[in-house]
C-alpha cells in the first residue's frame, strides 16, 4: 500500500490516508438513509481500502465499520448497521482459513 498510515490494528492491517482520501465522499453532512447505498460498489470500496481479507471476528468487522463511516461520512452506528446489511445480503462473510483464524472477506455479493 502507498500513502502514509492512518493506523494499525492489532492483526496487522494497516489503512492509508491515500486509500480512505480517495474512497470518501465529499461534502457529506445530511443523515444517511441506508436504503438508498448501492451496496455492491460499497463492498467495492471497502474490499480495495482492505485489500484482502482483515482477521479477527471483532478486530476485522471494526475495521469494516471504519471503513465505511470514513468513506461515507457517516456515524459509527450507521456504519455499524451498513455492516450488518452487508453481511445480510452476502458482500461480508466471516471464514476460517486452515490455520483456524477467522478472516473477513468483503466481496462484490453473492
Amino acid at each position: 500500500m502507498t500513502g502514509h498510515a492512518t493506523c494499525t490494528w492489532p492483526s496487522g492491517f494497516c489503512i492509508t490516508t491515500a486509500a480512505l482520501r480517495a474512497t470518501r465522499l465529499p461534502g457529506r453532512t445530511m443523515k444517511l438513509d441506508v436504503e438508498e447505498i448501492d451496496l455492491a460498489r460499497l463492498a467495492e470500496a471497502v474490499g480495495r481500502c482492505a485489500e484482502g481479507p482483515l482477521e479477527g471476528a471483532i478486530v476485522g468487522r471494526s475495521i469494516v465499520r471504519d471503513i465505511v463511516a470514513n468513506h461515507l461520512g457517516c456515524s459509527m452506528l450507521e456504519a455499524e448497521q451498513l455492516v450488518d446489511t452487508l453481511i445480510a445480503r452476502g458482500f461480508a462473510r466471516l471464514e476460517r482459513d486452515s490455520e483456524g483464524r477467522e478472516l473477513w472477506r468483503v466481496t462484490r455479493g453473492t
